[in-house]
């Protein structure tokens, strides 16, 4: 063994020329990605085993079961993915009989909305860990429940008069929330609002 690592040392040292210039750094490169590839996707592959194997006794809870109505026209996608998008995201969402979430119920009137927040992550550790999930998995799910708690404070007559100050409204409210989950909350926004016959 020791004898290997000599002749490895002393080839370095006779190829040192062709080794750290451009194409020896090329090539030590592309080998490191190699090795990178191979592990990475082997852990990948574990990763999933073991979901799996958990997920056939305890299915990841659902964080859309609660407000989602039965009929609603969205579904929830799950997939694995290699990285976390750092740009602001925004999110639209809507209340409605065929929504993400059941009507909004504004003082006896039945309403459909549009609600939409922009966010960008700001601490990718607590965006991982601190639900136990990727922050995004649940964050637009409690959003439309937060939000709801605002909105059905006020008259339907009243927030189409005032969608910018009660969308503030929402935002100030839910601002601590988000950051605690590792993402800032830059904008809320009030789109459409009509009511349900």
């Amino acid at each position: 063994m020791l004898l290997d690592i000599q002749s490895f040392v002393d080839y370095i040292s006779r190829n040192k020329e062709w080794i750290f210039s451009g194409v020896g750094i090329f090539v030590i490169t592309g080998v490191l990605w190699f090795f990178r590839k191979l592990f990475f996707q082997k852990s990948v592959v574990d990763s999933e085993r073991r979901t799996s194997k958990r997920d056939n006794k305890h299915p990841p809870s659902n964080h859309w079961e609660a407000i989602r109505p039965s009929n609603s026209k969205y579904k929830t996608v799950s997939k694995m993915v290699d990285s976390m998008p750092a740009g602001i995201q925004t999110i639209a969402l809507e209340y409605s009989t065929d929504g993400h979430a059941h009507p909004l119920n504004l003082k006896g009137i039945l309403a459909r909305a549009e609600i939409v927040f922009e966010c960008q992550i700001n601490n990718p550790m607590k965006a991982l860990t601190v639900g136990n999930e990727y922050a995004l998995n649940f964050l637009p799910a409690q959003f439309l429940v937060e939000a709801r708690t605002t909105l059905e404070k006020y008259t339907f007559k009243k927030i189409q008069e005032n969608r910018s100050s009660i969308a503030s409204e929402i935002a100030e409210k839910l601002t601590t929330h988000f950051d605690k989950y590792g993402f800032t909350l830059i904008r809320v926004g009030i789109g459409a609002i009509s009511k349900i016959k």
